[in-house]
């Protein structure tokens, strides 16, 4: 019986400390930056040059009922694509880009800064993955790092429950019917 009262302190022990190190990623909190130092380096809250941090490996994402996406993409210098793990597995990987062309977001454009802009412009590494409900513990690694370095941004955003959309869908629909009828 003192045995199993010691693992289990243990385990709980092992448990509080994994978690107290993990950074926390808000699910509808906007754009969060990171950093990475290489070809396979992990992303890391410490080290960036152009941005304050925000968060690094491993961290935690605490997902409501109706799911969310998370969203990575590259910034500042494009040429970055990332591969995103949760417990060991590859969940995201981000597709590799040409890093020889002019991109609208890049460097002098006035917006390598901005998470929105790198997204939206096909010159950008940028992916997503829709999260179901409950806690995630991700990982994000620089699969190729064009400069030997850089820094990205990730996101959740929430999606809306089918009820909601439902609700929404019903209510247009009367709206629409309560228009014909008028007419």
């Amino acid at each position: 019986m003192k045995v199993i009262k010691v693992a289990g302190l243990v385990l709980g022990l092992v448990l509080f400390v994994a978690s107290a190190r993990a950074d926390v990623l808000t699910v509808d909190a906007g754009w969060i930056a990171f950093c990475f130092a290489g070809n396979g380096a992990p992303a890391t809250d410490t080290g960036c040059v152009d941005q304050p941090p925000g968060v690094g490996n491993p961290i935690d994402i605490t997902v409501p009922g109706g799911g969310a996406d998370l969203i990575v993409t590259d910034a500042f210098l494009h040429g970055a694509a990332f591969d995103v793990y949760e417990g060991g597995n590859l969940i995201l990987s981000t597709p590799s880009v040409t890093v020889d062309n002019v991109s609208t977001c890049g460097p002098g454009s006035g917006f390598e800064s901005d998470p929105n802009c790198a997204y939206a412009d096909p010159l950008y590494s940028h992916g997503s993955v829709l999260l179901s409900a409950g806690l995630h513990t991700i990982d994000i690694f620089a699969r190729i790092s064009g400069y030997g370095g850089g820094e990205g941004f990730v996101q959740a955003t929430s999606v809306p429950e089918p009820t909601t959309l439902a609700l929404l869908a019903s209510g247009l629909g009367a709206l629409l019917l309560r228009r014909r009828r008028r007419s």
